[in-house]
């Protein structure tokens, strides 16, 4: 019996690297909670799926495709495939970009 998103917490135990190009502001640097009202205020707007909001609220923590999948029990494809959706609904060309419109925007 395969898990769902709300079984458990998909937050990798890696502290991520964020490059330091990103210049984010001192109040929404790793404050999960802010990120995860961001994504979800986000997520009504640009009607993302419970799987799309997971993956980027972990990339605007800064976790890399790799470890994304390893949480959610995913190849590190398949989150590009999501990044890739993400970038077309909320708007960007890069991860980075989408780090941004959560974390600036």
């Amino acid at each position: 019996m395969a898990l769902h998103d709300d079984d458990r917490d998909p937050t990798p135990s890696v502290e991520p690297t964020a490059p330091a190009a990103l210049d984010l502001p001192p109040a929404t640097r790793h404050d999960a909670s802010v990120i995860e009202a961001r994504v979800a205020v986000l997520a009504r707007d640009v009607r993302l799926s419970s799987r799309e909001r997971t993956v980027l609220r972990l990339i605007a923590l800064g976790y890399r495709y790799r470890e994304i999948g390893c949480a959610m029990s995913i190849s590190p494809r398949t989150v590009k495939m999501y990044a890739s959706n993400l970038r077309r609904k909320v708007g960007g060309e890069t991860r980075w970009d989408l780090m941004r419109r959560v974390l600036v925007d």
